[in-house]
């Protein structure tokens, strides 16, 4: 292929097949860098040989002997071998090339690919398909590819330094009920309110300010719409972002978020109890400082309005240079505001782009996120700009936690749902990725290498495409993957073209 050049690398691994080869199609880009575009599986010390049919089983012998081979006692099907071969970088490739000039008829010879299961949550709504956005199984690729990233990357957890870290992440909003149990085992702890003092008692109740932020007991956030440091929230718009997020994945309970272990949510409450009420800028910018200076790496801004200001700007640019990303919903200006285009009617805080200080600087670690339905159409009350909004997201029908109870669930739409996915996969991101800059983190996450181009967002945003996390992430690392299963190519015969041999269910495609 023009530009694309072959790579291959042997590895020892675990389990049945300890020799693996890997092939990967890669281009070298001009700024020196590797992209990976295909990676390729197999066992590095086999290949399978198919004899015509009512070949004498000698053939196969022979032919292996040829190639420096040995066969199979018996075929694993009808005329089709397994021959093994000396472990070395090229004895695949060589063994083909040398079975099909062998002289002895074959129908084919080819590699022992290896596949592996994605890896997918056993949370009964997204086995379901009700969390389509994840992973639809109606409609082929109008999703975000959760499960194949899930098989690289589905935690926030990274190493600095001899250290595990999680990736926090907050989430300004109405609240999050952290007691939630989709919500609990990934909700942030304050280090600086947990333990216990200097009279034994638990930071968490003592009534101290024991980390000396002017916020006593702040556990799990705060609350500036009551100003205090209780962020359970009166109405679930944060909740249901929450889940969204980082909903613990595989605890067979409810939903799976984007990044379901080893992500923190972070809780800060700004808005009153019903949640329909307005809150000030200045609660606001509270909440945008308390989550650069207590360590969050990436900030859920489901909420604007037209209204631009000047103290929320700086607030947000401040973030950036804590190292901090927004991602903001784009609005719904469809049903909440008057005009839905960004460019000419700008939304806020996700339209920011420079803070006067007293000098205009630039805001840059702000991503504006649209919302798509389940045909890949913009949905009809979502916000968009050619140059104001990013990409864009699933919205419509977004599964979720709820705030009414701990083991409740419901289903909503809006650009506030669709950010929250982009949060997830700016977590992953962050994760994985530990030593990049918000710019470089930015350019990953805003870059036509995010999204799925989709005509009808053609004008609509900067990519013209809706999220795919498969296309953000990198492609899963051979060796820290679970142990493949072997899959061997059936006869072909009419009844086995469709079967679960010929097409495995849990296919990585």
């Amino acid at each position: 292929k023009p530009g694309v050049q072959l790579r291959a690398s042997c590895y020892l691994a675990t389990g049945k097949y300890p020799f693996v080869r890997l092939e990967q199609e890669i281009q070298l880009l001009p700024n020196g860098e590797v992209k990976v575009i295909k990676n390729t599986e197999m066992v590095g010390d086999q290949i399978i040989v198919k004899l015509p049919q009512g070949s004498p089983a000698t053939d196969i012998q022979t032919l292996a002997a040829k190639i420096g081979g040995q066969a199979a006692a018996k075929p694993f099907t009808t005329d089709t071998w397994l021959i093994s071969l000396p472990q070395k970088l090229e004895a695949v490739p060589e063994a083909l090339a040398a079975s099909m000039n062998s002289g002895i008829p074959i129908d084919y010879a080819e590699p022992n690919h290896l596949v592996r299961p994605l890896r997918t949550p056993n949370d009964p709504n997204f086995t379901n398909n009700t969390q389509w956005s994840l992973y639809n199984n109606t409609q082929l690729n109008i999703d975000i590819h959760a499960p194949q990233v899930w098989d690289r990357r589905f935690n926030g957890f990274y190493t600095t330094n001899g250290a595990t870290n999680t990736v926090v992440v907050a989430v300004i909003d109405t609240g999050v009920r952290y007691t939630h149990e989709d919500l609990a085992a990934n909700m942030w702890k304050n280090p600086g309110e947990t333990g216990t003092d200097s009279l034994g008692r638990n930071k968490e109740t003592n009534g101290v300010d024991d980390d000396g932020n002017n916020y006593i007991d702040d556990v799990h956030g705060i609350d500036t719409y009551d100003n205090d440091s209780d962020p359970m929230p009166g109405a679930a718009h944060g909740t249901h972002c929450a889940g969204l997020i980082a909903a613990v994945g595989n605890n067979g309970k409810g939903i799976t978020g984007v990044a379901w272990s080893g992500v923190q949510i972070m809780a800060l409450k700004m808005f009153g109890p019903n949640g329909e009420s307005p809150t000030a800028i200045s609660d606001i910018t509270a909440c945008v400082n308390y989550a650069a200076n207590k360590g969050a790496k990436v900030i859920n801004a489901s909420y604007g309005s037209t209204s631009a200001n000047n103290t929320e700007a700086g607030s947000i640019y401040q973030a950036g240079q804590a190292g901090v990303i927004m991602v903001a919903a784009a609005g719904n200006g469809g049903s909440d505001f008057i005009g839905d285009n960004n460019d000419s009617t700008p939304f806020y805080p996700a339209c920011y782009t420079s803070y006067n200080s007293p000098k205009p600087v630039q805001i840059t670690n702000i991503v504006a996120v649209g919302s798509t339905d389940r045909n890949d159409n913009r949905s009809t009350f979502s916000n968009y700009g050619a140059t104001s909004v990013d990409l864009f997201a699933p919205g419509e029908n977004m599964y979720s936690t709820e705030s009414a109870s701990d083991s409740n669930y419901n289903s909503g739409s809006g650009t506030s749902f669709a950010a929250p996915l982009v949060t997830g996969a700016v977590a992953l991101l962050a994760s994985e990725f530990p030593g990049d800059s918000v710019g470089q983190r930015m350019a990953r996450i805003t870059g036509t290498n995010a999204v799925d181009v989709v005509p009808g967002l053609n004008g609509y945003c900067k990519t013209g495409g809706r999220l795919n996390l498969a296309k953000l992430l990198p492609a899963a690392d051979p060796s820290t993957l679970p142990l493949a299963v072997a899959w061997h190519r059936p006869d072909y015969t009419e009844p086995l073209l469709g079967s679960a041999m010929r097409t495995p269910t849990n296919a990585a495609i």
